[in-house]
């Protein structure tokens, strides 16, 4: 009897170890396309049945983010794909995942209009409004250019660099009126682009995060013995930048200023080691806006 039941807790663990082993080998071409068609085909469902039928379209929608994802975990977290997974996840009614999706898509693929639109309407959606002290918007402004997409600042900086040395180098030859002022012009854009593109790395990247869960309660510190630090509790969706980190618990700024502990489970963090995204060369079609839909 004993050595019956050694043979077949042997076999069980063979098993478990074939199957985990199949389960970490990455998808092969046919069945990522095949997982692909199967998260669209769902999102086609859904939107056709939202109107006639809201539990199946509902359905619909969760398979899809599912299938997404699956995607997502072998390892094809491309811009396209984040945008469709984020527009599923809006249909889903998991708006805080949607809004870290859509930013973590526009990471990869920054001043694309799709995304924009969609994450300006995913955000409207959100029940708890908190108003940006204004602070950051200043600095926006009088940094315009670091909004640009890196491509487009590396482009204006290789022409600046290049004028600037191409005008020096004419100066030594020959003078000509206006030089000066151009080569002045154009050290300033090379300076102003280079620290632009160097800063992530001469400053550190902050982490964001969203909110990914409702009735969230914003607590002074990192445990539920902590009293609330406000007295509602705040919904998905919200944005705030990552202060702290720890293993169960994040500090977090929100756009007012006012800051406080929250759960990590509550929360999807954009940036910074936590955030997953990553290129890949899977290349998706994209699907209808949600906005849209």
């Amino acid at each position: 009897m004993n050595l019956a039941r050694s043979i077949m807790l042997l076999a069980a663990l063979l098993s478990a170890a074939l199957v985990g082993d199949v389960h970490a080998q990455a998808l092969s071409e046919a069945q990522l396309q095949t997982v692909l068609d199967e998260a669209q085909d769902a999102y086609t469902r859904g939107l056709s049945l939202r109107a006639s039928d809201p539990a199946a379209a509902m359905d619909a929608f969760e398979r899809s983010v599912d299938r997404f994802m699956v995607l997502i975990d072998d390892g094809h977290a491309t811009g396209s794909l984040l945008y469709n997974l984020a527009n599923a996840q809006v249909q889903a009614g998991s708006l805080g995942a949607a809004i870290a999706t859509y930013l973590k898509a526009d990471r990869l693929m920054p001043g694309d209009g799709r995304i924009a639109e969609n994450l300006a309407h995913a955000r409207s959606l959100v029940r708890t409004r908190v108003a940006s002290d204004g602070g950051d918007a200043l600095v926006d402004r009088l940094v315009f250019w670091h909004d640009w997409s890196a491509t487009t600042r590396l482009v204006l900086f290789t022409i600046a660099w290049c004028t600037l040395w191409g005008v020096l180098i004419m100066a030594c030859w020959r003078r000509v009126p206006g030089l000066r002022t151009t080569a002045s012009l154009s050290a300033l854009a090379s300076v102003v682009l280079g620290v632009s593109l160097l800063w992530p790395m001469l400053a550190g990247e902050q982490a964001a995060g969203v909110l990914v869960q409702d009735d969230v309660i914003v607590r002074k510190g990192d445990s539920t013995a902590f009293e609330p630090q406000f007295e509602t509790p705040i919904h998905q969706g919200v944005e705030f930048r990552v202060l702290e980190s720890r293993p169960n618990w994040l500090h977090i700024e929100l756009p007012d200023g006012q800051n406080g502990w929250v759960p990590r489970d509550a929360a999807e963090v954009v940036g910074g080691p936590d955030d997953w995204t990553h290129r890949s060369g899977m290349t998706l079609a994209g699907q209808q806006p949600a906005s849209a839909a």
